[in-house]
């Protein structure tokens, strides 16, 4: 019997691993949406086409928490109003780190941000980070 149970967790394990491969070449595989025309570089207008493409789906496009992927969620899962300045100033790094590697933190209060740091580029993370901070405060 313990047997069995020893070969079931090590099965569960190789597939689990193989499973994060799978994700990880799928990632590193995507292209950059960004147009071309937006140059090379850290901008406001950069970062607003990307934040557009990438993070208002949840985010929804004042930073306000009300993208059309937001309604599916249940109570427990949080997600930061990209609108209040205390969220914001002084948190670049915080920021950088987070779009970057993502979030999951569970349990209360739950968080699931994607990693994007294989699709954008270190430019186009710091540009949605100086776009944000051109969101109107409440």
């Amino acid at each position: 019997m313990e047997r069995k149970i020893i070969i079931g967790i090590l099965v569960l394990s190789v597939l689990g691993f193989l499973l994060m491969s799978v994700n990880d070449t799928y990632a590193q595989s995507m292209t950059n949406p960004i147009p071309l025309s937006l140059g090379k570089g850290v901008s406001v207008e950069r970062g607003a086409a990307i934040f557009a493409q990438q993070c208002a789906t949840c985010h929804g496009l004042s930073g306000r928490r009300d993208g059309p992927r937001s309604f599916s969620w249940t109570k427990e899962q949080y997600m930061p109003d990209l609108s209040v300045k205390e969220v914001i100033t002084g948190r670049d790094e915080q920021l950088f780190t987070n779009i970057k590697e993502g979030l999951a933190r569970f349990p209360e209060p739950m968080i699931v941000m994607p990693q994007w740091k294989y699709i954008l580029s270190d430019e186009d993370i710091w540009s949605v980070i100086k776009y944000i901070q051109t969101l109107p405060r409440m």
